[in-house]
């Protein structure tokens, strides 16, 4: 449209290669910010995000890198021009930096961005931006996840809008303020200006792009790309049935206590909208655990973007048919000054998983979408900081992020893969041991894939890996680390599939490894470490590692999918060999029995036979209402693995998708006609919580006609039955095969 309000044409060529090219701008921002970083977590780990913006700050293209945090750029554009349109003005070859999030920034304070408008003929046609991960941002204890503090005045610098480039020059006196109060100036100072090459890169390219096109042109285009995501995003719902999906997660401890969060999440679609509505969740947290409403956006946009989205454009269109419910003094909607450094791997996290489970379920309404419906994948972070001072004596600080090899979760049709990656993100990688021991005084003795950690399932959640480390030319490492999942594994399995494992810090004292590593020997596993052992908390700061101590850790594998007694036998045996999944798992869980890595046919359907019927056993809680057969009944459509849609005297009900017997009306939980147990997470493996840990159950739901296990929830054994699946309006669905 032109400033006359005439509704420019575009003809479909130039709208694609316009198109492409603000796409290609974004992620050339990306390649910029990386050649001239010094800092492995952005040149190896890809922990950054890149955008290009309207005016107004919405966001037209974003770089595939980190998915949370671009929505979280475009609300800091906004604090831009709300804040210094004025004082101290937005001039064109400015730039600004912030990283505040109660001012709609990112999820935490060591995600430092920085924005620059674009002028052309003194006008402000848009904004380009970079929000990266830095090494230290000068809280109470090094690397910027603060698990001591008990107020947001802990957590190190948090900056509002800033103007940090004026007329092109970088503010000297800015810079040095920030650069005083952190640990590493000398790779943040490097970082940050990596950040404003990439914008001057950015800068450059649009203006050409505004120069040979002219301003309305791409404005029309740049609405256009937004209104076309919108729209596809909105005609993909309509395909769906109207309902309301529900999920409850949590996080097990803030570092203070042992107290419980939970984040609840009731998502409703009508025609073509969504709403996640996060009331019940828990009041805000003393620690860290917490974040602002704006890190709650970038978790749903986590989400979405790769399950729903995931062939449609990501900019502000996807976030158009959205709308957030999140009660203000909440874990996900904190008020200052509730600390909020450890956000990104803790309340922002934890509402990517239940918002994941949510759309999945939705998604398996439809068989267009069901083959992309996924259980959780890696759903509990374990960040780790090692600090003390390196070979030359000097001080440091080192984020690992190895928590991104977690496992992914499982599919309708096929595994989860293992030790993958992270859904937050197409391109976030773990740099090789090498590297890490190139940056560091450490020595790493193994990382490797996890034995049981995916979830088992007809489809079995994605492994996630293990790895031990231990000082190298130094007196000791300092450590600081925190996790959630330890007690409440989060990678959620859907639709009769188990939980993937959650993270475990463990530390051994007083090793006899370097006498091992004398001798020729690497020990490779935990029991060759020979050492005290001591399991550490979820959460800790200070931590020493002496010369003879050793850090065993690992993290969350994927969730599973379907009923782990439907899974092929042979996979099982092929995983088995493979050191994916034990022998007990296999018999316990999958019910299948192996004679010398071969499976016995006769004994494993004997085994299953009995498994299914110790799950109908009236011990199980024997559903009082009358056992239906609905064989005749007219089918409408499937949802998930083991329910089906039927039509019944003209209403709709849901029937076991195996024996066909009646569930209940699918305006109802068909959970209370199903069998109920709940049975403890140490059945599943030693990677799952230990014995003395009580406080969780898995509750597991199965038909009362065939033993299909239908669903399994993590929860409190007081909690109630979840309704996870409220269909209203399925006449809009059209009956399929």
């Amino acid at each position: 449209m032109n400033k006359n309000g005439e509704i420019l044409q575009i003809d479909p060529a130039t709208y694609e290669i316009v198109r492409h090219r603000l796409e290609a701008i974004a992620e050339e921002m990306g390649v910029t910010l990386k050649r001239v970083s010094v800092s492995p977590v952005i040149t190896e780990v890809n922990d950054f995000s890149c955008a290009v913006f309207l005016a107004d700050g919405s966001t037209v293209a974003q770089g595939p890198y980190v998915i949370q945090q671009v929505g979280m750029l475009s609300g800091i554009v906004r604090a831009v021009l709300k804040r210094c349109s004025e004082n101290p003005g937005i001039g064109p070859d400015d730039m600004f930096i912030m990283n505040d999030p109660y001012l709609g920034g990112g999820p935490h304070q060591s995600d430092v961005a920085i924005v620059a408008p674009v002028h052309v003929d003194g006008e402000l046609v848009g904004f380009v931006g970079t929000n990266a991960h830095q090494l230290d941002i000068g809280a109470m204890i090094p690397g910027g996840m603060t698990w001591g503090a008990r107020e947001v005045y802990q957590e190190g610098l948090r900056l509002p809008p800033v103007k940090l480039v004026e007329n092109g020059r970088l503010r000297e006196d800015i810079f040095g303020a920030i650069l005083n109060m952190i640990r590493m100036p000398d790779s943040v100072a490097l970082d940050l200006k990596a950040a404003i090459a990439a914008n001057n890169v950015a800068r450059q390219q649009l203006r050409r792009l505004f120069a040979k096109y002219g301003p309305e042109t791409m404005r029309t285009i740049m609405e256009r790309m937004i209104a076309e995501s919108e729209q596809a995003l909105r005609r993909r719902l309509r395909g769906l049935p109207d309902g309301t999906f529900r999920h409850v997660d949590y996080i097990d401890s803030d570092g203070h206590g042992d107290e419980i969060y939970e984040v609840t999440l009731a998502m409703t679609k009508e025609d073509d909208s969504l709403v996640f509505d996060f009331t019940g969740t828990s009041e805000q947290s003393i620690g860290c655990v917490n974040c602002t409403v704006a890190g709650t956006w970038g978790g749903v946009t986590a989400a979405l973007a790769p399950w729903l989205c995931y062939d449609i454009p990501w900019n502000a269109g996807i976030h158009r048919p959205l709308r957030l419910v999140v009660p203000e003094g909440t874990l996900l909607n904190a008020q200052v000054p509730a600390p909020v450094s450890a956000a990104s791997i803790e309340g922002v996290w934890v509402a990517k998983n239940a918002a994941q489970v949510c759309l999945s379920k939705l998604m398996a309404c439809s068989d267009e979408l069901r083959d992309d419906a996924m259980a959780v994948w890696t759903g509990g972070a374990a960040f780790l900081v090692i600090s003390g001072q390196d070979q030359g004596r000097r001080h440091f600080s080192y984020p690992i992020m190895d928590h991104i090899a977690g496992g992914c979760g499982a599919r309708s049709f096929a595994d989860g893969v293992g030790s993958a990656g992270d859904s937050n993100s197409p391109t976030l990688a773990i740099p090789d041991i090498e590297t890490h021991e190139a940056f560091n005084p450490v020595l790493f003795l193994y990382r490797r894939e996890l034995q049981d950690s995916g979830g088992p399932g007809k489809f079995r959640g994605g492994v996630s890996m293990e790895e031990a480390l231990m000082p190298h030319d130094t007196d000791r490492l300092v450590l600081h680390f925190g996790a959630h999942g330890t007690e409440a594994p989060n990678s959620a399995g859907i639709f009769g599939g188990y939980p993937g494992c959650g993270p475990l810090y463990t530390v051994f004292r007083g090793t006899s490894v370097r006498d091992l590593l004398a001798a020729g020997e690497v020990p490779q596993s935990s029991e060759a470490v020979r050492g005290e052992l001591t399991v550490q908390p979820a959460r800790a700061s200070g931590v020493t590692l002496e010369e003879d101590d050793v850090l065993a850790y690992y993290w969350s594998g994927g969730g599973g999918y379907g009923d782990p007694l439907n899974r092929d036998p042979e996979a099982v045996a092929r995983d088995v060999t493979a050191g994916l999944v034990s022998d007990a798992v296999a018999r316990h869980i999958y019910g299948v029995v192996l004679v010398s890595g071969a499976v016995s046919q006769a004994a494993t359907e004997e085994l299953r036979a009995s498994l299914r019927r110790m799950r109908v056993a009236p011990s199980s809680g024997e559903s009082a209402d009358t056992r239906e057969d609905l064989a005749g009944t007219a089918f409408r459509f499937r949802v998930g693995e083991s329910l089906d849609v039927r039509e019944k005297e003209g209403r709709d009900v849901f029937a076991c998708r195996h024996c066909q017997l009646y569930l209940g009306d699918v305006t109802g939980n068909y959970k209370v006609h199903a069998l109920m147990r709940d049975r403890g997470l140490e059945e599943l493996g030693p990677p799952y919580p230990p014995k003395l840990r009580t406080r969780f159950v898995l509750r597991e739901f199965s038909c009362p006609g065939c033993g299909t296990q239908l669903e399994v929830d993590l929860v409190r054994p007081s909690q109630p039955v979840l309704w996870d699946i409220e269909l209203k309006d399925t006449r809009s669905v059209r009956s399929q095969s």
